[in-house]
């Protein structure tokens, strides 16, 4: 089967998903996305007003001489991979989807760099177990600084992406197959 064929049937096979099965992965990646914004502008004007809290640290922001922290720049790459994800979905084409899938591999490089962060930041203190860190939100993964809602959103990542993966295997093993399901 050529790549131009195997592009076709894979728009048509899109096309004819189910509406109900494509609108939730939308409104599920739409969510996480906005979600992760919120967490960043968040994270962002908190460490701002932390570590800078005289009333120039406004204008700093703005002429852009104030950089992002470690944390920061994995939650900025993460929301961007959500925020690619959600147009890539919403075209509901074969290229946006593939858009989608490949931003959704971002954000799971994004956590694996994340993680080999923090292993580098133990190494370099001398630590050896996670729990001696400085005061940690969560314990459950080995990321510095994470919360509750980054364990949620690796958990969103990971649930879309095996459901593009199993729609697309779906779409290229059985490329005739009317997916769509009509309720009149």
């Amino acid at each position: 089967m050529s790549n131009i064929k195997l592009f076709r049937n894979l728009t048509e096979g899109l096309r004819n998903l189910p509406s109900w099965d494509y609108t939730v992965a939308l409104i599920v990646v739409t969510l996480a996305a906005t979600a992760s914004a919120l967490r960043v502008s968040f994270n962002i004007g908190y460490s701002v007003a932390l570590y800078s809290p005289d009333y120039l640290a406004c204008i700093k922001v703005s002429r852009g001489e104030w950089s992002l922290g470690l944390l920061e720049t994995y939650l900025v790459a993460i929301s961007i991979g959500f925020f690619i994800s959600a147009i890539g979905l919403w075209s509901r084409s074969a290229t946006g989807f593939f858009l989608s899938l490949l931003a959704l591999i971002w954000i799971w490089m994004n956590y694996i760099s994340w993680h080999l962060a923090t292993l580098s930041i133990m190494h370099a203190n001398g630590l050896k177990d996670f729990s001696y860190m400085s005061p940690q939100k969560q314990h459950l993964l080995v990321l510095n600084n994470a919360n509750w809602w980054d364990l949620v959103a690796l958990a969103v990542t990971i649930i879309l992406f095996v459901w593009q993966f199993k729609t697309l295997i779906s779409i290229i093993k059985y490329p005739n197959l009317n997916r769509r399901i009509d309720f009149r």
